[in-house]
Parts: C-alpha cells; sequence; structure tokens
C-alpha cells in the first residue's frame, strides 16, 4: 500500500506540472478536460500496472533486491531494538491513518450530496427545460449539481441561467465527484487539490464560452460577473457543501474576463 501511495504521488507530481506547462493556457477546454480527468484516472491505476521484464532481468533483479533487503532488515531490527520496544507496526499505523483519511473524505462527500439533496426537497423548483431549477431563500452564489441549479429566490438572470445549464449539459458534477472519489483515496497528495482546481475552472471556462456562443455580448456578460462579484461581496463564497457542485464562480473574475475576451464567437468563425 505505501508503495502505491509514493507511486500516485510520483505520478501525479510529474503529470500535473506537465499539464499546466503545455496545456493550462489553451482554449481547448473539452481536450484539457479529458486531459485532466485521463491524468487523474491514470494515476488510480497505474499502482496496478504490472510491467513484464525478460526473466534473466528479473532474476538479476531479484536476487540484487534479496541482497539489500538482507542488509537493511539487520540495520532497522538493531535500530529498532534499541529506539522503540519490540513488536511495534509503524507500517501498520500508517496504513490505520491512510484508511481514517479515505473514511473521512468519502464521508464529507456523502454528507454535502445528502444536504444539497435536503436543499432541493425543502424549496420551491421549476422545471426549465428538463432542469430543476431551485429557488432558495438564502443569498448564495448560483450553483449547480446533477440536474438541479440553485438560484436565490427572485428574477432569475437568463445568462446566469444559461451559465448553469451549460454545467449541467455537460456533466461537470460527473467530473467533480469523480475527482472528490479519487482525492478520497489519495488525500495525502496536494496534486490531486490541484488537479480538482483546474478541472473547476475548465469548467467555468466552457460554461462561459456557452453563454457568449448563445448570443451574450461579451461586454455585458464581463459586466454581470463583476456586478454579481460586487454585489455578492463575501457572502457570494460557496458554503462548504456546495464544494462538489459547479459555482458561479467569481474568485476566478480576472482569470474568467482574460478568457472571455479571447473566445472567439460562433460567428466570429464564420467571418
Amino acid at each position: 500500500m505505501i508503495t502505491n501511495i509514493i507511486i500516485t504521488f510520483i505520478a501525479t507530481a510529474v503529470l500535473w506540472p506537465t499539464y499546466r506547462l503545455l496545456f493550462s493556457s489553451s482554449n481547448q477546454f473539452q481536450f484539457n478536460r479529458f486531459m485532466l480527468l485521463s491524468m487523474t484516472a491514470f494515476t488510480l491505476v497505474l499502482p496496478f500496472i504490472h510491467i513484464r521484464f525478460p526473466q534473466q532481468m528479473t532474476d538479476n533483479v531479484a536476487i540484487a533486491q534479496n541482497i539489500t533487503n538482507y542488509f537493511m532488515l539487520r540495520e532497522i531490527a538493531v535500530k529498532s531494538q534499541n529506539a522503540v520496544p519490540q513488536g511495534f507496526d509503524w507500517l501498520q499505523l500508517i496504513a490505520y491513518i491512510y484508511m481514517i483519511g479515505v473514511v473521512v473524505f468519502l464521508a464529507k462527500m456523502t454528507f454535502n450530496i445528502l444536504r444539497i439533496y435536503v436543499i432541493a426537497k425543502k424549496n420551491e423548483t421549476e422545471n426549465i427545460d428538463g432542469v430543476k431549477v431551485v429557488k432558495t431563500k438564502e443569498e448564495h452564489i448560483p450553483y449547480s449539481f446533477l440536474n438541479y441549479i440553485f438560484m436565490p429566490e427572485g428574477e432569475i438572470d437568463p445568462q446566469i441561467l444559461r451559465h448553469e445549464m451549460s454545467h449541467v449539459r455537460h456533466h461537470h458534477s460527473l467530473d467533480i465527484l469523480f475527482i472528490e472519489i479519487a482525492t478520497a483515496f489519495q488525500w495525502f497528495n496536494p496534486f490531486m487539490r490541484l488537479i480538482k482546481k483546474d478541472l473547476q475552472n475548465i469548467h467555468e471556462y466552457t460554461a462561459d464560452r456557452d453563454v457568449i456562443d448563445n448570443g451574450a455580448d461579451k461586454t455585458d456578460y464581463m459586466m454581470l460577473i463583476l456586478q454579481q462579484c460586487t454585489a455578492m461581496g463575501t457572502s457570494a463564497r460557496p458554503s462548504a457543501s456546495t464544494q462538489i457542485a459547479n459555482n458561479f464562480s467569481f474568485s476566478l473574475t480576472k482569470k474568467r474576463i482574460k478568457r472571455i475576451t479571447r473566445i472567439r464567437t460562433k460567428m466570429d468563425k464564420i467571418l
């Protein structure tokens, strides 16, 4: 298990910087999404991939490893006798800590999902184009999860609704759920959080592009983002229960506006 942990950490430590270097500035959002999801899936299955080497090479490696292990075990045994009481299993302790972390992260994810569904059940819901729009009484950032969109009561801005509709149509919530599960099994790995953050950024850029492609004026839409950010202020931060949802993010305001200015509309592409 410890070997698997080391392998996954090394894999993400190599793959994520490579992605950032080569692809992060690209406007090919679907490709970037595929890359991040594939990278995550690869790190999960990598420890279970066994590469077969020629028999002679395998025998030589096994002999060298046995000799190394013999001397290492003797040294460890001597140090252990002098340092700690006999019978204390550090590897077992590490395994317990790891499993506790996995259970805690999975439990937190499950709790957040249940809380979102509780919010959906206790508030008024309207069906718009096959998507359930939940109108809540609290002020919060509009966000979406699976086939639900959560927005504060009052008049619904069509551009914000279209933004959240994009998240639903592209099944972005499934991406987040997959990353959350992967993170639960690699909770020790800071690169998993960086991958999740990049994936959420891609989701926001994709939804912004869909809004622009559906006829929204770039300048008006950028002003909407800024106005919403100013009006909501610090209360615009999503609650812990919506961390697994796609939200109308204001923390990315500058990055999103820069991306929007680079988006070519469908009419631009034709001309």
